[in-house]
């Protein structure tokens, strides 16, 4: 399954172009720029041969002839910000059962969602997401209602889906534990939303950027080498790895082989961690980076129900070189 992953991006990208269905579909959920956009026809596609080969070895549950992709593979958003109708950002699944159900119901408050959502009934019919979890230590996907009986998800970094609202089953994500309906906002909610995230978000200066390069450039030569491989290693083991290559969780990443290598480098890879943090696709490092952290004070870490995820993954990367950086 070694480069999978980056053909079927690339292979995709070119399905995507070529197909067209006049299939009407439902509303997308996000609200950027106070906007619902719509979620045309173009982007509906089949499923690769490759792509079904891949879904039907993580998922054997699911209908692959069913299927239909919505969307293609990026690192920008996971399951969790789609079925909040996020974008944007990157946002964890936590872990634990109640965290998990409070991340639903505070969305707007914490992540800056168009609204927050409610607990129903598991599987109820009147849903409009469902959580997924191995256990209720172990929570893992976040799934949304696309029409009818259909349902849709984005696969970690991987590809955006639709499936039969229970086909995920499995050992990949587990079964569905709860599910929620989105509760109704005001227009005024809206722009109060969309303010305060336009204040959490955080440019690095061109300032900032130089004193990570230039500690960077201290770092022995030898050490860089070893470090930009293993990075190397790592992400490709991410994205081909079958218990990594559909994971909404970054925290999942530290099971791979080469984020122990990493480790093992200790704290003199700091340096080449922020600058590599200064490229936001590369916020799945900040793990790495906080094990590596002694310092408490040099790491975000956030208190339950904190207003955390008005920023998701990037904005925190951003925010952690920046403290950092004011440490030197």
């Amino acid at each position: 399954m070694k480069k999978l992953f980056y053909s079927l991006m690339l292979c995709s990208f070119f399905v995507a172009c070529s197909n067209e269905d006049d299939i009407v579909m439902q509303d997308d959920q996000s609200f950027s720029n106070e906007e619902v956009l719509t979620r045309s026809a173009s982007m509906r596609r089949s499923l690769t041969p490759q792509e079904a080969d891949m879904l039907k070895k993580a998922f054997p549950n699911l209908k692959t002839d069913n299927v239909t992709v919505t969307g293609e593979a990026t690192y920008t958003y996971n399951c969790i910000a789609y079925s909040m109708g996020i974008t944007s950002k990157w946002i964890n699944p936590e872990e634990l059962y109640n965290d998990f159900i409070n991340q639903y119901k505070n969305a707007k408050s914490l992540y800056g969602a168009s609204s927050n959502y409610e607990q129903t009934s598991t599987q109820g019919s009147g849903a409009d997401v469902d959580g997924w979890g191995l256990n209720t230590y172990k929570m893992t996907h976040g799934s949304v209602i696309y029409s009818g009986n259909t349902w849709e998800s984005k696969l970690g970094p991987n590809i955006r889906i639709t499936h039969g609202r229970t086909e995920l089953n499995g050992s990949e994500y587990g079964s569905i534990l709860v599910s929620f309906v989105k509760q109704n906002s005001k227009i005024s909610d809206l722009k109060e939303v969309a303010e305060e995230v336009s204040k959490e978000d955080i440019v690095l200066s061109d300032l900032e950027k130089n004193k990570v390069l230039e500690r960077s450039k201290k770092v022995d030569s030898e050490i860089v080498s070893k470090f930009e491989s293993l990075i190397a290693a790592w992400k490709n083991e991410i994205n081909t790895n079958p218990k990594t290559m559909f994971s909404s969780s970054t925290l999942d990443y530290k099971q791979l082989p080469q984020f122990k290598s990493l480790q093992e480098m200790g704290s003199v890879i700091i340096p080449l961690i922020m600058e590599k943090l200064l490229d936001e696709e590369n916020f799945f490092m900040l793990p790495l980076y906080d094990t590596l952290q002694l310092d408490s004070n040099l790491k975000i870490v956030y208190n339950k129900n904190d207003r955390k995820c008005l920023e998701g993954e990037q904005n925190r990367a951003r925010r952690t070189v920046r403290m950092w950086v004011n440490s030197l």
